[in-house]
């Protein structure tokens, strides 16, 4: 496409008064004038506004929307060769809705149904909860007749919530909501509901399409009324391009409920410290997409731990998923391995893969709550202590009544064969149908059960498993709400989306779009979530590999044997002080950036959207993904802070950054946009975006370190970066310590900035120019590192300081 312009035609942007709007324009062709055609004035006077030339193909144009508040309209004209061009037609230009600075304050109106028992401000936000105490009852709460765009997270299934958004009118959907927020298109200002139910009860979010009115739903069994349920609902006054002040609205929501809940923690029986270490820290294998259910066999795993040996990819763990186990017609008939694919047994098996691969550290398996698809055969438990239900597809469930007494002989069995951790599926089968002798089970009767099979798991894991649990198939509300979160620890595992279908050509922007808006409530229930496996060798394997890297979660991958991306798993991993091979992984769930979250429906609304994550130095790397089906080109930006510079790591405009310098002319608070092109279809990009320090009050030598840039989360390798003061006053030295080497540990010099040398853990090295103020330090071959007790690397650029020097 030879001209792109940003924010597209057709876009209805929401903007408030102050505020400084961006308009981009990248194109390949030889242009004497590109100009913004806009009635964006007082008297909505169409007149032009110009843009100016930024860099190679870049144009760039910033207006501050100091004008009335109101609706106002852009298009593009452009010329070439003395010759006018206009971009879209009459009917496709953009639209901005300049808002009032300061928005009305009334804006809760209280149900006398629901019982008010705490208020809070956080800032510009205000959170309200309320007790659900009506038994069966249809509340209404909200007339939504100012929808700008909203985003809610239904129940896809009984095991998996999955993001539903839109602009201006809301599509009819019929699956309970469990949280729901919109922004408003008369204030501008955020509105939130969260649900929180309860075991015995049940509450869900409905929008009533014929009356535009967002209703609560409620059941409540009598048995279950000392639990209680609660809705919280909040409003954001002014948002920040980092969603961040949703995510404070959100973690104030979950701390007050388990402030007024007073909900204890589960206590593990493990208290092995490196509990999850592996996976925290390495990249391991699974073999789901692999050898799916039929496939799994001994020689199978054996062929592709040969070939990741082959081809030097760093497995340090292995999940053998669906099909190991002995089973028939989907009913569990033994505790040790299928015989026909395992004919070692399991032990052996086990044995024989750490012999042969003694790079593995863990091997875990796979297995559903109630054992198997269909629960237990009865030929395990011969004494009868079993019982079964009838499910909605009409099949017999075989459930134990000692369930306890079940997961206790399971993982022992599962301990002594060397398996040290599990990954357990179908976990909210239970909130589906189940009748016993033809009668409905009471919900407080199910939900207990399923309490119960729940703690009976998590209990044997932690005695009898040094690695932490995967819980799969569990993104349904009983068990975020009640089980999951009582259990929430650095340790807990929890598979944030449904599975990756390499297969379904449209599931893949999906994915990472699901990933990203379930982390809104997912990551107040665990540290770790788990995005899921991925192929290496598929035309969208750098694309998934791109979100594992910023999501800080376990990665896995699936590869078929002899099926792999050697230089793409690398990018996922550094090696550290001993030469070992870990993954490069922030220490917290990622989170969506505010325009991602509402930005209306992919492939819509959204031509691409993001995510963010941070390191402990201040730095902060962020993630984009094209939503589009198509090939075509689009442009992105990223915001980036005062003080600090964004460098582009990754995509197709890799080595372009933008330093926003903090006198710049903007507010101190006021972020900068750096755009960057994604491509159509597969398109992904990432940014390190990191402070620039300066040597004491100048404002002329400045250093930034930006990671590892060969790494596709290369900011993590940063552990600190600091100007210390040597023996020689005209030197001054800029330290970075570093828990990870590459070939490509970069830094950014301001131009003033003069370098003497540098010293990698003290012995000197070459820091290779790439232009443009980017430096490169090659950790690996441009030097043998001398011997260190320290678990890091110490890297100092020693540069000229010109105020000494001219006193």
């Amino acid at each position: 496409m030879p001209l792109l312009l940003f924010p597209t035609l057709q876009s209805h942007l929401l903007r408030t008064q102050t505020q400084v709007l961006w308009f981009f324009v990248w194109t390949d062709l030889t242009l004497s004038s590109i100009q913004l055609w806009t009635n964006l004035h007082d008297k909505h006077t169409w007149h032009s506004e110009y843009f100016s030339k930024a860099n190679q193909g870049w144009y760039q144009l910033y207006l501050p929307l100091l004008f009335s508040p109101g609706q106002y309209e852009y298009t593009l004209k452009y010329y070439q060769e003395n010759t006018e061009h206009w971009l879209g037609s009459p009917q496709t230009n953009g639209i901005i809705f300049i808002l009032p600075t300061q928005p009305p304050l009334q804006y809760h109106h209280f149900t006398n149904q629901l019982r008010l028992i705490h208020q809070l401000n956080i800032g510009n936000s205000t959170l309200w909860i309320q007790t659900i105490d009506t038994v069966n009852h249809i509340i209404p709460l909200a007339q939504l007749d100012d929808i700008h765009t909203y985003l809610a997270l239904a129940r896809k299934s009984s095991c998996w919530i999955v993001p539903v958004s839109g602009s201006f009118q809301i599509e009819s959907d019929q699956r309970p909501w469990q949280f729901f927020l919109y922004r408003s298109l008369k204030d501008g200002s955020v509105r939130v509901w969260i649900v929180t139910t309860c075991q015995g009860q049940d509450a869900w979010l409905h929008i009533n399409n014929k009356t535009s009115t967002l209703e609560l739903h409620s059941v409540i069994d009598k048995s279950g009324s000392k639990h209680k349920m609660y809705l919280s609902s909040g409003i954001i006054r002014n948002q920040d391009s980092t969603g961040m002040t949703l995510k404070q609205l959100i973690n104030a929501v979950f701390s007050e409920l388990k402030a007024t809940t007073k909900m204890e923690s589960y206590q593990s029986s493990n208290t092995c410290d490196d509990k999850s270490t592996t996976m925290k820290s390495y990249l391991g294998y699974c073999t789901w997409n692999a050898f799916g259910q039929d496939g799994v066999t001994e020689v199978a795993i054996e062929q592709a731990l040969s070939s990741f040996v082959k081809n030097d990819i760093p497995i340090r763990y292995l999940i053998i998923d669906d099909g190991w186990q002995q089973q028939c017609k989907g009913y569990m008939t033994g505790w040790d391995a299928d015989g026909l694919k395992f004919p070692k047994g399991l032990d052996k098996t086990i044995t024989s893969l750490k012999q042969t691969y003694p790079m593995l550290l863990s091997v875990g398996v796979w297995h559903t709550l109630w054992g198997y698809w269909k629960g237990i055969d009865s030929d395990i438990y011969r004494d009868g202590s079993f019982y079964s239900f009838t499910d909605n597809s009409n099949d017999q469930i075989y459930l134990i009544n000692d369930i306890s007494r079940f997961y206790n002989t399971f993982y022992h069995q599962l301990k002594m064969s060397g398996v040290d951790m599990v990954k357990v599926d179908n976990q909210g089968a239970l909130a589906g149908k189940l009748f016993l002798l033809h009668q409905t089970v009471s919900l407080e009767s199910k939900h207990h059960l399923w309490n119960t099979y729940w703690e009976s798991m998590h209990h044997a894991a932690s005695k009898y498993f040094t690695q932490s649990t995967i819980h799969s198939m569990a993104l349904t509300p009983f068990l975020l709400d009640g089980p999951l979160k009582k259990s929430h620890s650095d340790h807990t595992i929890l598979r944030n989306s449904d599975d990756y279908f390499p297969d379904v050509l449209d599931s893949h922007p999906w994915h990472i779009y699901t990933n990203a808006m379930n982390t809104i409530w997912t990551s107040h229930i665990s540290s770790m979530l788990d995005f899921d496996m991925f192929e290496t060798m598929h035309p969208f394997a750098e694309y998934h590999a791109a979100s594992r890297a910023l999501s800080g979660g376990p990665i896995y991958i699936t590869d078929k044997p002899g099926h792999h991306n050697p230089m793409l798993t690398k990018r996922l991993v550094a090696q550290n002080r001993h030469g070992e091979y870990e993954l490069l992984r922030c220490n917290q769930p990622c989170w969506p950036f505010f325009d991602t979250v509402l930005g209306g429906k992919p492939m819509v609304d959204q031509a691409f959207i993001g995510m963010w994550n941070s390191n402990e130095n201040d730095g902060r790397i962020c993630g984009y993904w094209s939503m589009q089906m198509e090939e075509d080109v689009c442009i992105g930006t990223t915001p980036v802070p005062s003080g600090y510079i964004g460098y582009i790591t990754f995509g197709l405009d890799s080595g372009k950054w933008l330093y926003n310098k903090k006198s710049s002319g903007f507010k101190n608070d006021q972020d900068m946009e750096l755009p960057f092109r994604l491509n159509g279809r597969d398109g992904w990009c990432l940014v390190n975006v990191v402070p620039l320090q300066f040597l004491g009050s100048s404002t002329m030598i400045g250093i930034a370190c930006l990671g590892l840039l060969d790494k596709l989360n290369g900011l993590q390798a940063i552990i600190s970066t600091e100007w210390i003061s040597t023996q020689y006053n005209h030197i001054a030295i800029f330290r970075t310590r570093l828990s990870h080497k590459s070939s490509q540990c970069g830094f950014f010099f301001l131009s003033s900035s003069i370098l003497l040398w540098t010293k990698l853990d003290g012995v000197k090295v070459q820091l290779k120019s790439q232009g443009n103020s980017i430096w490169v330090l090659d950790m690996l071959n441009n030097i043998s590192l001398v011997a260190s007790s320290d678990s890091v690397f110490t890297v100092d650029l020693a540069v000229l300081n010109p105020y000494i020097i001219s006193s």
